[in-house]
């Protein structure tokens, strides 16, 4: 006796359910493993032993991203080249402390003409797991590029602590395309509008501060 197509349907459509639910356990019983596994030896021992990275062990177990965990995963995806690395004039890079930094030569019309501004900021997103992004300028040169080499420095500023804010927002999320998001949307402009808005200014009155005692025109 031939089947009926209805049948067959009916066939299809319970196997379809029994692999959604195979697939559906699995991953449950994935979870729970590595769930186990990161409440006994830490999430950085659990990647590890595992062989996966921070973004793809928060992927597959769904933990919820906590700042010392998102710190760890933006480092991990800027490196790797995933996350922008450019923004307005900006160039941003980790280096092998985690320390992230925005080298830029920019000009603000505060100056001169043939005033370039080079700046160095340090701005690692949730540094060592604090719940805000600290933003501080490392470092201010005033350079003329009409000059030599050797002679364009023109007034040199060490931050030394001196131009700080915090950038505060949400500390934890549930996603890594949820925390990918808040770097795109608030980290960049965030820290972006701080360094022009907030930090440039003092440094700016410093720097003219400066000229003027030492009689640069």
């Amino acid at each position: 006796m031939k089947s009926t197509p209805l049948i067959m349907q009916n066939m299809s459509t319970n196997m379809n359910l029994q692999e959604t639910i195979r697939r559906v356990l699995k991953e449950t019983k994935q979870k729970k493993v590595l769930h186990d596994y990161i409440v006994e030896l830490g999430f950085r021992k659990t990647a590890k032993l595992m062989g996966l990275s921070y973004t793809e062990l928060a992927k597959i177990s769904k933990i919820k991203i906590d700042s010392e965990l998102a710190n760890l995963i933006i480092d991990d995806n800027l490196i790797n080249g995933k996350l922008t690395d450019e923004y307005k004039g900006f160039k941003i890079q980790s280096n092998m402390d985690g320390v992230f930094y925005w080298d830029g030569e920019i000009k603000t019309g505060r100056f001169l003409d043939e005033y370039i501004e080079q700046i160095t900021v340090v701005a690692t997103p949730f540094f060592d797991g604090m719940k805000y992004t600290p933003v501080e300028i490392d470092w201010f040169s005033l350079l003329d590029k009409s000059r030599p080499i050797q002679k364009q420095v023109v007034v040199e500023i060490e931050g030394a602590g001196s131009y700080y804010k915090a950038l505060e927002d949400k500390t934890s999320f549930d996603s890594v395309e949820e925390l990918f998001k808040w770097y795109d949307e608030v980290y960049l402009p965030g820290v972006y509008n701080i360094i022009i808005n907030e930090l440039l200014p003092k440094v700016h009155q410093d720097v003219e501060d400066k000229m003027d005692e030492d009689m640069i025109f």
